[in-house]
């Protein structure tokens, strides 16, 4: 008699546990894209964690969150209407999460900017070599240490671009073959990754032409691998390790990245 009591007490002490726990779930309301947009443009996504719960349920700090992998972990968002804060559940990434995560990386970046790029503005045609200069040299100008600096001018310096390809076509408006095509690549090598690939078939035509290497589309393609999380295939990108040492950005396979280097000119790897 006495273990069958024991027994029903445990089973009611586990019940108990469960509607604790999701009495808890149930206290936050998940955040809609449209929510999660919104507070990336004004910097306020991660400034407002209160909280962030790991895989297993327990409740970790942000140095360790950031740690984790994002190549196999997701944080799903939810507001605490209590706090009127963000509380971060963990959970294991999914190939649907990669395209919303690319976009909340975008209005994370250019903040307030970040609808300007795509905005009409008015092109002399006549004049794309001297704008596709100017831009050039105010991206050069522009690495700094100050995101908001950098992700201003970015998106200024995108919209030129992109108007400039929409409005006047390229690269039939320059006359400057190589230097405006190089002058472009490197504007949208700087762009979010969307726009890398909505405008990819431009670089490949370059290089096809003969304005652009074919150095620069192996660079362009790695970079738009590493930035979709995915490995590179010729070695041109770098990262950093948990120690802050630079280190090669993974490859798909290090024998054939060397010989694809190899066809285009590049020294191995190593």
């Amino acid at each position: 008699m006495i273990m069958v009591k024991n027994a029903k007490i445990l089973t009611t002490s586990f019940v108990m546990v469960l509607i604790t726990a999701c009495s808890t779930t149930s206290l936050y309301t998940k955040m809609s894209e449209e929510e999660m947009i919104r507070l990336a443009k004004v910097d306020s996504l991660y400034t407002k964690i209160s909280k962030i719960i790991a895989p297993n349920g327990q409740e970790i700090s942000k140095e360790d969150a950031i740690n984790l992998s994002p190549a196999d972990y997701y944080g799903e968002r939810f507001i605490d209407p209590v706090t009127d804060s963000i509380v971060v559940k963990i959970r294991k990434a999914r190939k649907s999460d990669t395209k919303l995560k690319q976009k909340i990386g975008f209005y994370s970046y250019y903040g307030k900017y970040a609808d300007t790029i795509t905005s009409k503005m008015m092109i002399d045609c006549a004049k794309t070599d001297s704008l596709l200069l100017a831009i050039y040299n105010k991206d050069q100008e522009s690495r700094s240490d100050d995101k908001e600096l950098n992700a201003a001018i970015d998106a200024k310096n995108q919209q030129v671009l992109f108007n400039i390809i929409e409005q006047c076509g390229f690269p039939d408006s320059v006359k400057n073959k190589k230097e405006s095509a190089f002058y472009a690549f490197i504007i949208l090598l700087h762009s979010d990754g969307f726009f890398k690939k909505r405008y990819f078939e431009e670089i490949k035509k370059a290089v096809r032409r003969g304005d652009l290497d074919k150095r620069h589309l192996a660079y362009f393609k790695d970079k738009m691998a590493v930035s979709n999380e995915k490995k590179q295939r010729y070695g041109t990108q770098m990262a950093f390790d948990d120690d802050g040492n630079m280190i090669l950005a993974p490859v798909d396979n290090i024998k054939k990245v060397n010989k694809r280097r190899k066809k285009i000119g590049l020294p191995p790897v190593e």
